[in-house]
């Protein structure tokens, strides 16, 4: 026997064991994720469409950069297989495990930004108003420019790797009404929409507490909108003089 021949047939038994692996090892993580865990596939996919959605149609960043840097950067497994298809035409995206499990669909809809498909139709939701236009020559939040500060401390902890950490995007410190610094992240800028995630929450609840404070909003106040009249929402917002009190307590 040719001792070439030999070492073939060893290389293919390699290639096949190799192979047999492989393939169990992605059999065992469809099983993990499908049928323990059946409800982190479609939560995965989910997240996955409407992230790259967002950060590609809306942010103009590349695809490839956006699952590497918001989707695999997260740590979960599910995300290293998950495929990524997007329409540029129809402006959507659809993901799945190997492209065949948990498929998910998210749309870019002009004045809403990007939102989820469900069963293959786009909630039928109002658009939001566009801001109102900004003078490019104005100091923010009137315009575009920034009245930067000369403390060399701010500069200094605001350019620092180490404070700012991984996966850093951008930072804008705003001083009486002012952007006083600014520092970015490669591939962002100052016009780089950005998803405000938790962020939101933090300046609705101001804006809110400001609107208490100011004699607009009340704690006790029913019937928010006219469209949740009628129903179990009319009450919602509404709390006692009590709830109030233990909330304070609570807060101190």
């Amino acid at each position: 026997m040719h001792p070439g021949s030999k070492y073939m047939r060893l290389t293919l038994k390699l290639i096949g064991l190799l192979a047999i692996v492989l393939a169990l090892g992605i059999l065992g993580l469809v099983v993990r994720y499908t049928f323990f865990r059946p409800e982190v596939l479609p939560l995965a996919s989910t997240y996955a469409a409407r992230i790259v959605c967002s950060n590609h149609f809306i942010g103009g960043r590349d695809v490839e950069t956006i699952r590497r840097d918001d989707l695999v950067a997260l740590g979960h497994p599910a995300f290293n297989y998950m495929k990524i298809e997007v329409d540029a035409v129809n402006q959507r995206v659809n993901a799945s495990l190997f492209g065949v499990f948990a498929e998910r669909r998210a749309q870019y809809v002009e004045g809403r930004g990007c939102v989820n498909v469900f069963k293959g139709k786009v909630i039928d939701r109002p658009a939001t108003s566009p801001p109102p236009p900004t003078k490019p020559d104005a100091l923010w939040p009137d315009g575009e420019k920034a009245q930067l500060s000369d403390d060399a401390r701010l500069r200094t902890a605001i350019s620092d790797p180490t404070l700012l950490g991984p996966g850093f995007r951008a930072l804008v410190v705003v001083h009486d009404g002012r952007i006083v610094g600014e520092t970015y992240g490669q591939g962002f800028g100052p016009a780089t929409p950005l998803q405000g995630w938790s962020m939101t929450k933090i300046v609705n609840a101001a804006l809110v507490g400001m609107a208490i404070g100011d004699g607009k909003l009340s704690l006790d106040r029913k019937n928010l909108f006219p469209q949740w009249a009628g129903d179990a929402r009319a009450n919602l917002g509404r709390r006692s003089d009590g709830d109030v009190r233990r909330l304070a307590m609570e807060r101190r």
